[in-house]
């Protein structure tokens, strides 16, 4: 028998998934109903069985599985098997085409690219347009004629960018694999070189201290694979003379010219100097460098420095250890500014989920890039500034984490500091009888681990091992929670035997059943996809947390001091903050400046929570004439805004709406100019959606 396409991609999604995975996931993941995946799975079963392999397994309360025996031999059988197959979606079959026309030597014409894509004539053509728009922003074009088919044409530097940002599939998706096969087709010796290029980056890797993942060890040999293939060819880079010289002075050339002897002599070529400088610029351009590695690029510890403080005023909190947030940053951006002057990119494969789950984070750290961008002299990416913000948000929420320690869990991640502190924070809030410690790589594991969360496929470390996202949905922290806690003999989750043979009694009253084990069966998939719910805590708007009752009016007052005391007597009154609140703020300001005025005419005078915030509010006062918190016309307030925050987090969707509001010059001449407690109000009101 054959597989539908959908029954395909069920089984690839089972595969790749080490641990059970509910029904309403895989719904979730697919895009279908609960009954379209059931009737899925039997099909799948039905072929699992004529291949003589085991079923898929069903855990009551965590989901369905594939065993490590099936796991094994079906992408063998998939192999050997025409009749299923992986479908490419129209992106996809680009990079396919893509890494085609970049490594093969061979004349490629329409039918190759037919079978590689398995597709019609006309859906293949139109593959290859998309293929031709692609090129022409790389400043490439893909040309045909009747004796060499299909080829590209362009510079070489650009022709190896396109291959970088091509090439940056995760190394276990279908894609990835074959991408890889179909490189190797056109290249018999392709895995041969590919393996030394493996082994000597993993040697560079600790003769210079560089701090590389299995995954970027990986993603860079099969890079220095495509170089010497380009080299061999007799396509070289060219870089001008005063980028040789800079290149040249870097730490990372002698790492550079390590690689380029090596090269020569494994594989009997000549690289040129313009080679080991491009090599370079990939060192420097790698993320998890060790500090002392780190080129020393002048001003940018500065810029690093104006982003942490913008970021801790626009987002009115204060971080305990500021010089360590300063330095991790620095550390990422580092690299960063050599991807970005030479139009590397990297990939982010958490973006989305950033932007959609960390989304006041993100514009808070749109607010602060411009120092970047005004250094670097070019746009930060969004793919760079997801990354930025994952290390605010990172270091937002470890700071007062302190978990209980029981058991020793350890983290793998890939990504770096923020990423793997937003990781361990959701962790951390999941299972508080477990000590996280984070690490980069499985060597690093400690030998009193006893288990262990990855966001990165590893050998198998003989302990209970979860593979995770750096950013967790409610579904995953739901199927997590239980599964973890039944592998640690922790399980909360009740039993529901009793509830099926309640639920199974009451239908035999009413009804006949013909078949009772199918039916318990369908009642515990029911019940085991309502286990757990998990949601992130609450953030109110801004209009939840400021009303007519903390607004006021006012013509003058004597001094910054008395307006920030009248602007938060009625968070007073109310008892939503205690006078030792209102001095802190002031002390703040004596201590600090005027950090307050976070734009012209706007002052947002806070504290830290624990200076005594009762619950999340704000206060607003309208100031007639303005107050001036120095002796400089640009710290000058009309609208002061006091903002009592509990934590970190619960006031930043509430403080991303005014942070819109008043971007807008034209709100703030209104707020200055409303006569109205009304007035203000209804600004508000707008804002607050």
């Amino acid at each position: 028998m054959s597989l539908d396409q959908r029954s395909s991609q069920l089984l690839h999604l089972l595969i790749e998934t080490k641990s059970p995975i509910s029904i309403r996931e895989l719904g979730e993941s697919l895009r279908v109903s609960r009954r379209t995946i059931y009737y899925n799975l039997e099909k799948i079963n039905d072929w699992l069985k004529e291949q003589k392999l085991e079923e898929v397994q069903s855990v009551k309360s965590l989901g369905v599985f594939v065993t490590e025996d099936s796991r094994a031999r079906i992408p063998n059988l998939i192999r050997l098997n025409s009749t299923i197959d992986y479908y490419f979606t129209a992106a996809e079959r680009e990079k396919l085409i893509l890494i085609a026309l970049l490594t093969n030597t061979d004349s490629l014409y329409l039918q190759e690219f037919m079978d590689m894509t398995k597709v019609s004539r006309n859906s293949c053509l139109a593959d290859i347009k998309a293929v031709k728009r692609t090129c022409k922003r790389y400043q490439l074009e893909v040309l045909f004629q009747r004796s060499k088919g299909y080829f590209m044409t362009g510079s070489e530097y650009q022709i190896r960018k396109l291959f970088i940002d091509t090439f940056n599939y995760p190394a276990s998706s279908e894609l990835s694999n074959e991408m890889k096969a179909s490189w190797s087709h056109f290249d018999p010796h392709l895995l041969d070189m590919v393996k030394q290029c493996d082994r000597l980056v993993s040697r560079l890797q600790k003769e210079f201290e560089l701090q590389l993942t299995s995954e970027a060890i990986s993603e860079l040999s099969w890079h220095l694979a495509f170089f010497i293939h380009r080299v061999r060819l007799g396509f070289v880079i060219s870089l001008n003379p005063d980028e040789r010289e800079a290149l040249n002075a870097s730490p990372a050339y002698k790492g550079a010219l390590v690689i380029a002897d090596q090269l020569s002599k494994q594989f009997n070529l000549t690289i040129p100097e313009h080679e080991v400088c491009y090599f370079t610029i990939f060192l420097l351009s790698l993320r998890n460098q060790s500090e002392k590695q780190l080129d020393k690029i002048g001003g940018l510890h500065t810029v690093v420095r104006k982003m942490v403080i913008d970021f801790q005023r626009y987002s009115c909190i204060e971080f305990d250890n500021y010089q360590a947030v300063e330095q991790n940053l620095l550390i990422h951006i580092r690299p960063a500014y050599y991807r970005l002057k030479y139009g590397i990119q990297l990939k982010n494969p958490l973006t989305t989920s950033v932007k959609e789950k960390y989304g006041e984070v993100f514009q808070l750290t749109k607010k602060v890039v411009h120092h970047l961008e005004s250094f670097f002299g070019t746009i930060v990416n969004e793919d760079e500034l997801a990354y930025i913000a994952m290390h605010f948000g990172g270091w937002m929420r470890k700071e007062g984490n302190t978990p209980v320690s029981r058991k020793t869990a350890v983290i793998v991640c890939s990504s770096g500091v923020g990423t793997s502190q937003i990781l361990k924070s959701q962790l951390e809030s999941l299972f508080s009888t477990l000590d996280f410690e984070v690490v980069t790589s499985i060597e690093k594991i400690r030998s009193d681990a006893e288990i262990v969360f990855t966001t990165v496929s590893i050998p198998d470390q003989h302990l209970p091992t979860f593979h995770v996202n750096a950013i967790l949905s409610d579904l995953e922290k739901e199927r997590l929670l239980t599964y973890v806690n039944r592998t640690l003999n922790q399980s909360f989750v009740t039993s529901q035997n009793e509830q099926t043979n309640q639920i199974l009694k009451s239908i035999g009253k009413h009804a006949t059943v013909h078949n009772q084990k199918q039916l318990l069966t369908e009642i515990e998939n029911i019940l085991s996809d309502n286990h757990l719910h998990i949601r992130e805590p609450y953030k109110p708007m801004l209009n939840e947390i400021i009303d007519g009752s903390s607004i006021q009016l006012a013509n003058k007052v004597d001094s910054w001091q008395s307006a920030v005391e009248l602007a938060a007597a009625p968070l007073l009154e109310k008892d939503l903050i205690t006078k030792d609140y209102i001095d802190a703020m002031i002390t703040n300001i004596n201590e600090l400046g005027p950090y307050v005025i976070i734009a012209p005419h706007v002052a947002i005078p806070h504290a830290r929570p624990e200076d005594g915030v009762n619950k999340l509010a704000m206060g607003l006062l309208k100031l007639h004439q303005p107050i001036a918190f120095s002796k400089e016309v640009r710290h000058q307030a009309s609208l002061i805004f006091i903002l009592a925050a509990t934590d970190n987090e619960t006031h930043l969707k509430a403080l991303s709406q005014l942070s819109s509001m008043l971007s807008d010059e034209e709100n703030i001449d209104t707020l200055i100019n409303a006569r109205t407690i009304e007035d203000l109000q209804s600004l508000i009101d707008k804002y607050s959606e």
